[in-house]
């Protein structure tokens, strides 16, 4: 199956919070499906629907998918706030390839969150980045204390040093073989939230040297407050997403000369611009500026232009053509009584060859058709 087929497509994610999560499925149709009138994207035909059945009754979560991989996070011990699981293990998918492997979390007394994984530009092997912290805003803003990273198919966890900030986990972006995190310095307090003088950076860390470093953000959003923006890729472009105070506009930042030549360890970056101002007001009516702040944004490159998704907590999805300058509305996620889905964006690795797990890659036995779709036991 060529990998090409899934470059840009969407994966579909189900799971049980509230019970034993024992299959978790991926729709790689999930979102061609729902193209408007007069706007169809051409795809090759679609893989078929494909599924994990685990065999331990642990509760499964997606995290993430980087480089053709999803990333699982699973547990069954509640944390000590009675909310939610600490993570025992975690499971990493690629399933286009059907490449497949478990990793132990790390030990930890705090509460720890992947916040990102990449497939190593020189050796193609697949790592993940782990972050403990005392948990101060949920789990989509934190201030790490000790931050590790997993060669995966190694035995353990190394720590990395890093700078003492507050970052957002759930929106990590790769480029020119680094990692792009929004940030804020620390200033030691549990309040941090509420201190929106704190300027915003953007958290760089570089995958070939395993180091950190913070690079400026445009001065016009030095004191936004780091959940009123996102980071993404438009045009190969390293971009900022931000709402424009009391207002129904997006603005859209974009970083001039920052390239694989350029992407060096400095402080300073003057090549930001503004790119665009996006009304935020749908062909129907809807005012996104409600809600684009709480949600996930991403980039879907297609064939012939990219789109801006919003995925809303209900399951709406709306898109905004970058090249025809308008919203469209894309679908709805189906829901089930029985299950919760997510929408993650899922894309061919960038890396060159395939990605690797070492040692802990597992086998999956033979599937089961299973109402036309295939279920692979682990």
């Amino acid at each position: 199956m060529p990998l090409q087929l899934n470059t840009s497509s969407t994966t579909r994610l189900y799971g049980m919070p509230l019970q034993p999560t024992r299959i978790v499925s991926f729709d790689f149709s999930a979102r061609g499906e729902h193209g408007s009138a007069g706007h169809h994207h051409h795809h090759p035909p679609q893989l078929p629907p494909r599924a994990l059945w685990f065999t331990s009754p642990l509760f499964t979560l997606p995290v993430g998918s980087w480089d053709g991989v999803v990333c699982l996070r699973r547990g069954s011990s509640p944390d000590p706030h009675g909310i939610g699981f600490r993570d025992q293990q975690y499971v990493l998918w690629n399933p286009v390839a059907m490449a497949c492997a478990t990793v132990r979390a790390p030990q930890q007394r705090l509460a720890g969150y992947i916040v990102g994984g990449y497939a190593h530009p020189g050796t193609g092997r697949f790592h993940l980045l782990h972050a403990s912290c005392r948990e101060t805003h949920g789990s989509i803003r934190i201030s790490p204390t000790l931050l590790r990273i997993l060669r995966v198919g190694d035995d353990a966890w190394r720590e990395l040093p890093f700078p003492k900030i507050v970052m957002n986990t759930c929106n990590v972006v790769r480029l020119h073989d680094s990692l792009h995190w929004l940030a804020q310095p620390s200033s030691g307090s549990e309040t941090y939230w509420m201190e929106s003088a704190l300027p915003l950076q953007v958290l760089v860390f570089d995958t070939t040297r395993e180091k950190f470093w913070l690079m400026e953000t445009p001065a016009e959003l030095a004191e936004r407050p780091l959940r009123e923006a996102q980071l993404g890729v438009l045009s190969k472009k390293l971009c900022i997403f931000t709402v424009e105070p009391s207002s129904s506009t997006m603005e859209v930042w974009v970083l001039d000369g920052y390239g694989s030549g350029g992407a060096t360890p400095r402080r300073r970056c003057t090549s930001w611009r503004l790119e665009e101002r996006i009304g935020l007001i749908t062909w129907d009516g809807y005012d996104l500026s409600r809600v684009i702040t709480t949600v996930h944004l991403q980039v879907d490159v297609g064939e012939n232009e990219e789109e801006i998704l919003v995925t809303h907590v209900h399951g709406r999805i709306d898109a905004y053509s970058a090249g025809r300058k308008a919203w469209r509305h894309a679908g709805n996620l189906r829901t089930s009584f029985l299950a919760v889905e997510f929408l993650v964006m899922h894309r061919e690795s960038l890396v060159r060859g395939q990605v690797s797990f070492g040692k802990a890659t597992r086998d999956l036995l033979k599937y089961v058709d299973y109402y036309g779709q295939r279920l692979y036991c682990l």
